[in-house]
Order: C-alpha cells, then structure tokens, then sequence
C-alpha cells in the first residue's frame, strides 16, 4: 500500500475517534450532536482541499445522511421512483454535493474555528447551533440532524438562516418540473462531473436486473 495512503488512514482513525490533540471544543461537550459536528468538521479540516479523496469522501459519508437528503430533496416524485432509481438518485446526489461544496466547506472549517451555542431536539432529530470565526466574520451556523438511520447525522446545514438542504431542492425540483425525472438525472451527472467516467451507476443497475 501507498505509505502516504497509509499515513493519511492512520491520522484520520485518530481523528474519527477524537484522540487528536487539540480536539474541537464541540466533542468536549461529549454530546450525540456536537460529537457528529466536530467529526465533520475535523474531516474536512483535514483534507488539503485538491484532489478528491475516495478515504475521506467515505468517512464524510458516515455523517452525512445522503439517502435522507436525496428523498427529501424530491418531495412527492421520491415515492414515484422504483428502487433502482432511489439508489441512482442517491448516488448521484451525493456526488454532486462532493463536487459543489466540499472544497467551500474544506476552506472554510480549515481555516475558522467552531463554537458550540446549544442545541435543541426536534421529531426525529436536533438543531445545534454553532458559530464559525473565519477572519473578522463570525457567522451563525445551524445543523440539521436525523437520527432515521439509528445514529446522528447531518441532513443540512444553514449559514445565516439560508438552508443548504432548501436552497438544493428547490433547484432540483424547478429542474424535475420543467424536464422530468430522466433530464434532471442527467443534468446532476453533468454537474457532478460523472459523464465521463465509470461512476457505478451502471454497476447498481446490472446487478439490480439480476
């Protein structure tokens, strides 16, 4: 194996289970939804912000409930949608949102620092509040937690009362209006950079016809 691959894994496990020194003041507070916050955060701090990272795409991917924020992002045509397309749908979501905001969110939890205000529980779920100094800006961050797949995760995050998860359905479904279910998929692949590469997509489906 790769040493530097291997250095990477080492540090990011410490990372994940929080023995890094001078750990996020979230995980100190040894709460369900600040602890989920802080791991996010120190993922995204780690990385160098460049070349997409299959590791530590994978380890976001822990805390970060893509399947929730793909069915709700569609409303009503998520229920029309046969289970292939569901896990298509999720897949290729999840990698738009890799390609959109993981080198914004990188710079910014890189470069500011978190701190934790409260948090409140919600039907199913939590709001934590947080704010974000990043220079002479210091802005309200509030995260959406579901606790549907067993364990907290994130389903939005909005800076400033302007909702990520709201802002994404919102285009998605004046896109599904205007060009149906099929040109709205292939738009996100378009926008995700998946055209041209063997994304697994075509993978889910071959063993679905199985």
């Amino acid at each position: 194996m790769n040493k530097g691959i291997t250095r990477f894994a080492i540090v990011l496990a410490a990372a994940i289970s929080g023995s890094l020194a001078g750990a996020g003041p979230l995980a100190a507070l040894n709460t369900g939804g600040a602890a989920v916050i802080d791991r996010v955060v120190g993922i995204f701090s780690m990385w160098t912000g460049e070349e997409p990272n299959k590791l530590l795409f994978d380890q976001a991917a822990r805390y970060i409930d893509y399947s929730e924020m793909a069915e709700r992002s569609l409303g009503g045509q998520w229920g029309q949608l046969s289970e292939v397309d569901r896990r298509e749908f999720v897949y290729v979501f999840r990698r738009l949102v890799e390609e959109r905001y993981y080198k914004r969110w990188h710079k910014i939890f890189a470069r500011g620092r978190m701190k934790f205000i409260e948090e409140a529980p919600t039907r199913g779920g939590l709001f934590v509040k947080t704010r974000l100094a990043l220079g002479k800006d210091d802005d309200q961050l509030v995260w959406q937690l579901s606790k549907r797949s067993g364990q907290y995760k994130v389903v939005s995050i909005a800076v400033d009362e302007k909702d990520l998860l709201t802002r994404i359905s919102m285009r998605l479904q004046k896109h599904l209006r205007k060009d149906g279910f099929d040109n709205l998929l292939a738009w996100m692949k378009d926008e995700a950079d998946l055209e041209d590469e063997d994304d697994g997509v075509s993978r889910m489906k071959s063993t679905a016809s199985r």
